[in-house]
């Protein structure tokens, strides 16, 4: 349930939609961090790669990778939120 309670990935969305990078990647690399000690490996299949990519400023792919990240990420919320 502490999953649910953390802000990492509104606020990574929100850092991308106001265009600020170096915040967005902080998030990301937060959210990577809950995501590996938690085994979510769906998020960290997409969190590894965007993590790098927002480090190194590649933003080339950036909205379709959020847009898959909040797919996975409701869809855990969503299994949590069943099983409680």
């Amino acid at each position: 349930m502490r999953f649910l309670k953390d802000d990492s990935f509104s606020n990574l969305e929100n850092c991308i939609a106001s265009n600020e990078y170096q915040m967005a990647f902080m998030q990301a690399h937060t959210m990577k961090g809950v995501a590996a000690n938690l085994g979510l490996d769906c998020l960290l299949e997409i969190l590894t790669p965007m993590t790098e990519q927002l480090r190194s400023n590649d933003l080339v792919n950036i909205s379709e990778e959020i847009k898959e990240l909040k797919l996975r990420y409701e869809m855990i919320c969503n299994i949590i939120r069943a099983t409680d």
